[in-house]
């Protein structure tokens, strides 16, 4: 196989797991989302810092404690091949949906970075260490076009 074969293989394998990261934690699905960490992955937060599974799995739980819906996507990821310890920086939008005070929707949105490094763990590529940086917030009122359905 090519270098660039390679190389497309690893980003494509990579962006896979920023987007079942999003996915889990948009469906409030803890073990999915703890699914993508090593056994020992930590994830750094302004919310807090959460190592190894038995932590991880608990965040999308603690999303859906605080807002009705979220709304993760994934933009663009940009690769640093390094062998076992291959990086990445990954850019988000995340929103997150709640009832105001007279039941008028809100939405919290973050432009967020993440500092990723990623490890080879049982033959799939996981996240060791994700480092979420907050570029920018605002708050601004929203039209829902579904209802907000809990999630299970």
């Amino acid at each position: 196989m090519s270098e660039l074969s390679e190389e497309l293989l690893l980003g494509v394998a990579l962006r896979g797991v920023a987007e079942r990261y999003a996915l889990a934690a948009d469906i409030g699905d803890g073990d999915l989302f703890a699914a993508q960490f090593t056994q020992d992955g930590v994830l750094e937060s302004p919310r807090g810092l959460f190592k190894g599974h038995a932590s991880l799995v608990t965040v999308p739980n603690l999303l859906r404690e605080r807002y009705a819906e979220t709304f993760h996507a994934v933009h663009n990821q940009v690769v640093h091949p390094a062998g076992e310890g291959t990086r990445a920086i990954t850019y988000c939008i995340a929103r997150h949906f709640w009832r105001g005070e007279v039941d008028d929707l809100l939405c919290y949105e973050m432009t967020i970075r993440y500092l990723d490094q990623f490890a080879r763990e049982m033959g799939q590529w996981r996240l060791s260490q994700r480092k979420l940086i907050v570029l920018g917030t605002r708050t601004f009122p929203m039209e829902a076009a579904a209802s907000f359905a809990p999630q299970g």
